[in-house]
C-alpha cells in the first residue's frame, strides 16, 4: 500500500523532541498483509502506542499496545468494549513500525488510513498497566519523569475510557466513549 509520514516541527525545528517519539502515517490498505513504516521503533524493549483509524468508510478506531502484545487490540476508542485478541489486526511491532494481517478494520484493500504512533520517552509518553483495587486516590507509578499533562485510563474488560487533562479542576474527568460533560472520576 502507500505509505505517507508525517511530524510534528515548528520552524523546521524539533522542538517538541518527538521526532522517533511521534508520528502520523497516512497508508493504503491492501487487504492482505501489509508493513506500515512509521519511524517508531517499537521493537524489543521499547514501549509504545498505535492508535489506527479508517478514513474512508466507516469504522471503529483499533489501538494496540507494546505491552499487552501486537495482537491485543482495542476497538474503538468510542466504545466500552473489552480487549481482544485480533491474529488479522496489528500482527507485529518493528523496528520501523507495525504489521498488518488482513482485518477490515485495519488493512481492507483500497481503503485509506492514519496511524499514530507514540513511544515512550521521559516527559513525553508512557504506557503503564496496573492492577485496580477500587481504592480511590490510589497512585499509579509512571516513567514520565514529570506530572502527567493528560492520562487516558482503560480497563481490559468492559468499562469507559477515562480521561483527565491539567486543564480540568479538582477530580472532574472526561470519557473518551462519551458526550457526558467533565465531571466525577477518570473510570
Amino acid at each position: 500500500g502507500t505509505v505517507s509520514q508525517a511530524t510534528l516541527v515548528y520552524n523546521s525545528e524539533d522542538t517538541a523532541g518527538v521526532s522517533g517519539n511521534f508520528s502520523t502515517t497516512l497508508y493504503t490498505g491492501n487487504g492482505g498483509t501489509l508493513d506500515v513504516t512509521t519511524g517508531i521503533d517499537l521493537s524489543g524493549s521499547n514501549e509504545g502506542l498505535v492508535w489506527l483509524k479508517k478514513r474512508s468508510g466507516s469504522a471503529n478506531h483499533a489501538l494496540y499496545d507494546t505491552v499487552r502484545g501486537a495482537t491485543y487490540g482495542f476497538e474503538g476508542s468510542n466504545s466500552n468494549a473489552s480487549s481482544a485478541q485480533e491474529s488479522a489486526g496489528l500482527t507485529a511491532f518493528s523496528s520501523t513500525g507495525f504489521s498488518l494481517g488482513n482485518r477490515a478494520v485495519t488493512n481492507d484493500n483500497n481503503a485509506t488510513y492514519a496511524a499514530w504512533g507514540w513511544k515512550s520517552a521521559t516527559n513525553f509518553f508512557d504506557i503503564v498497566s496496573y492492577s485496580g483495587n477500587a481504592t480511590s486516590n490510589r497512585a499509579i507509578s509512571h516513567n514520565l519523569g514529570s506530572t502527567p499533562g493528560m492520562i487516558i485510563c482503560k480497563s481490559l474488560s468492559a468499562g469507559n475510557w477515562g480521561v483527565w487533562h491539567r486543564s480540568l479542576t479538582g477530580n472532574n474527568g472526561l470519557k473518551l466513549n462519551g458526550t457526558d460533560a467533565a465531571g466525577g472520576p477518570l473510570v
